[in-house]
């Protein structure tokens, strides 16, 4: 079977909508939160089982961040499906017998956060045991989206169903998956030392931990310039010309980003904490296009945004944009009231003791 056979079963696109580059922007923006939000709870796991204070004012914090990460990840999903439909949902049925043990698995994880912080000072070996469960059924879950998206961008791979019709597909023929997976431990690892820096400095300046943590930040960051590199090298052949010339935007974002991490490695190794505020922030703005025009890459030929149909639906989009702006409004102010409520506890104790 060759190319051309596997391309004709690439299902028809449906109709976009709004404007490719409004979804574009949206997808980015939504994905920008939830990676975050998903690095913080990996990297909460990674180093609350590393023992000490190292977690301190993180682990707590887990049960809720995961929430948020689950609720936060629709919308980019969402946006995924919208542009790439036709490709994502082909994907996600030939390694569907993988996807319909997710939810459940992701509960049990979820649980096992909230067992670990009721065992944390009562029982630590039970706590540290369903911290290491949680920790690999959330790692497994990446795998598997990765799985799916590198699925979803080479229809040739779709060819191995004629063997195995059993839906349990995975793509481990993709060099490129491995990196992609450490890249998300270290940057979680990264995310949350960056993480504890600023809640040092918010509560606790000048006592240490805020180098300490953004020590822990330069390390992550100093091995993802090298993961980068291996990423780089496990793309195919005409994937890495891009990025050496044969494609401007590829190649300018490429060099940007080798340029930024490295400084950032600086900046956060000597202890400065908004510069390196400031360079992650361009970091993620370099990262996150780069990562779609990687993925416009491999897609060449198979996806044209130009000349997807266009069928506006703005009012369902504007309904979406108020619901999300809503949603996101409720999630804050339920934070600011959580973080309110120990103090309005603390003072009802001191009141009744008086």
């Amino acid at each position: 079977m060759d190319e051309s056979f596997a391309l004709s079963l690439v299902p028809s696109p449906d109709p976009l909508p709004a404007p490719w580059w409004l979804i574009e922007i949206l997808e980015h923006a939504t994905f920008s939160v939830h990676i975050l939000l998903a690095n913080l709870v990996v990297g909460g796991c990674l180093l609350a089982l590393a023992g000490g204070n190292r977690s301190e004012g993180l682990a707590g914090k887990l049960p809720t961040l995961f929430a948020l990460t689950v609720t936060l990840g629709v919308a980019p999903l969402l946006f995924l499906q919208v542009q790439y439909g036709h490709l994502w949902y082909t994907s996600s049925v030939l390694m569907a017998s993988w996807w319909v043990t997710l939810v459940p698995l992701l509960i049990f994880a979820y649980y096992g956060l909230y067992l670990r912080r009721h065992w944390e000072m009562k029982a630590p070996g039970r706590a540290r045991a369903v911290t290491v469960v949680s920790l690999f059924l959330f790692l497994w879950t990446g795998f598997l989206l990765i799985n799916g998206l590198s699925m979803m961008q080479q229809p040739m791979s779709w060819l191995r169903w004629f063997d195995e019709q059993g839906g349990w597909l995975l793509q481990l023929s993709d060099l490129s998956i491995w990196p992609r997976l450490l890249h998300f431990v270290l940057s979680s690892v990264a995310v949350a030392g960056l993480f504890l820096a600023g809640l040092a400095r918010l509560r606790r300046p000048g006592s240490g931990r805020e180098f300490r943590a953004l020590r822990l930040f330069a390390h992550a960051t100093g091995v993802q310039v090298f993961v980068g590199i291996w990423y780089y090298l496990a793309q195919p052949s005409p994937i890495r010309k891009l990025f050496m010339g044969g494609d401007m935007a590829l190649t300018v974002l490429f060099a940007l980003g080798l340029v930024v991490g490295i400084a950032l490695f600086f900046v956060s190794w000597r202890g400065k904490l908004v510069s390196t505020l400031v360079l992650f922030g361009v970091t993620m703005a370099v990262m996150v296009p780069m990562r779609a025009l990687l993925r416009a890459a491999h897609l060449d030929g198979i996806v044209e945004p130009s000349e997807l149909p266009l069928k506006p639906q703005y009012g369902i989009l504007a309904v979406f944009l108020v619901v999300l702006a809503l949603g996101v409004w409720a999630v804050v102010t339920m934070l600011r009231w959580s973080q309110r409520q120990p103090e309005v506890e603390a003072r009802s104790v001191e009141g009744g003791q008086r």
